[in-house]
């Protein structure tokens, strides 16, 4: 995802800098990225402009490294300040007692999702880290579960709550 963020961000430095007339890196200033920063800022997101233009500045201070640029026009470049997100309210004791009381135990499919509904409110997992797991990947006797290759492409270990370990212990069987 973050390799398709900058190659996006990079096609719009492109036709960013090609509409101001600039074709080759090396005639690139900090007026032309400046320009390209303003209209940026004017067409997207606060927190979208912050990560092109970080883009932009590690672009130019690794051809500047390579030695293709004797000088890094981005050297300066302003970066926006990213807007903060803030975490939704958590649930209450008693809305998270409602809503695991939501699936029909009384029948396999209440019971895979009474258990995935208890994994998830123990572990922490991301739903996209959740749907990449294989049954090999949760210990229920050690009650934890490995992680492959979740956020920022790293792995760990996240433990397993009793009742999610009995849940899922039932739905096993």
């Amino acid at each position: 995802a973050t390799l398709k963020a900058y190659r996006g961000a990079l096609y719009r430095l492109v036709a960013g800098l090609a509409g101001q007339g600039v074709a080759d890196a090396r005639e690139v200033t900090s007026a032309h990225l400046e320009a390209y920063a303003r209209t940026t800022l004017e067409r997207v997101s606060r927190n979208s402009a912050h990560l092109y233009l970080r883009m932009v500045r590690t672009f130019f201070r690794d051809l500047a490294e390579s030695h293709r640029l004797l000088l890094d026009p981005a050297t300066g470049l302003a970066m926006p300040k990213l807007e903060r997100k803030r975490v939704g309210p958590m649930l209450a004791r008693e809305e998270m007692d409602r809503l695991l009381a939501v699936p029909d135990v009384a029948n396999p499919p209440g019971i895979r999702d009474r258990a995935l509904l208890e994994f998830l409110c123990s572990t922490g997992l991301r739903v996209s880290e959740a749907r990449r797991l294989k049954a090999a990947d949760v210990d229920l006797g050690s009650a934890v579960a490995a992680v492959r290759a979740g956020k920022g492409a790293k792995d760990r270990v996240a433990p397993v709550g009793k009742a999610a370990v009995e849940w899922l212990g039932r739905y096993m069987a």
